[in-house]
C-alpha cells in the first residue's frame, strides 16, 4: 500500500470516528502537531497522544469533518490540503478553514502528523521549500 493510501485509509477512519482504525495506521511512537497558530497549541505522543487528541477536539467541537482537495506524496511524507469545517460546542461558531497537513510514514504507518493552516510552512514541513519558491517566482 502506498503511502498516500495509508493516510486516505486514516482519514476515512477520523472522518468516521473510528479511532481504533486509526491506531491501526498510527505507529506506537507518533507525533501529532496541532495547528501552530491555534491557541494552546499542542503535541500529542504516541496512540495514548492520539487518543488524548481526539478526546480533547471531541471537546471543543460539536462536529468536524474536512474535505480533501489534494493529496501529494512525496518521499517518506504526503501533504494532504483541503478545507476543514466545524462547529464549536457551546458557543455554536461554525469555521471553514483551508488547512494543510503533513504526514510522515515509515514502514506504512504513520510517525508524524502536523497540522497548518497556511500553505508554506506545511511545504517547508514537507521538504519543499524549493516548490514554493518556484511557484512564488510565478
Amino acid at each position: 500500500m502506498s503511502n498516500a493510501e495509508v493516510v486516505r485509509r486514516l482519514l476515512a477512519a477520523f472522518e468516521s470516528g473510528d479511532l481504533d482504525s486509526q491506531l491501526t495506521l498510527l505507529a506506537p511512537d507518533v507525533e501529532i502537531v496541532e495547528w501552530p497558530d491555534a491557541p494552546d497549541s499542542r503535541t500529542f505522543r504516541g496512540h495514548d497522544g492520539a487518543r488524548q487528541a481526539s478526546e480533547a477536539w471531541g471537546e471543543v467541537w460539536e462536529w468536524l469533518r474536512s474535505d480533501v482537495e489534494e493529496v501529494a506524496e512525496v518521499r517518506d511524507r504526503v501533504v494532504v490540503s483541503g478545507r476543514t469545517h466545524a462547529k464549536g460546542k457551546g458557543s455554536a461558531v461554525e469555521v471553514d478553514v483551508e488547512t494543510f497537513n503533513v504526514y510522515t510514514l515509515r514502514e506504512g504507518k504513520v510517525t508524524r502528523v502536523e497540522l497548518f493552516t497556511s500553505r508554506g510552512p506545511a511545504m517547508r514541513a514537507a521538504g519543499l521549500a524549493e516548490v514554493m519558491e518556484r511557484d512564488e517566482a510565478r
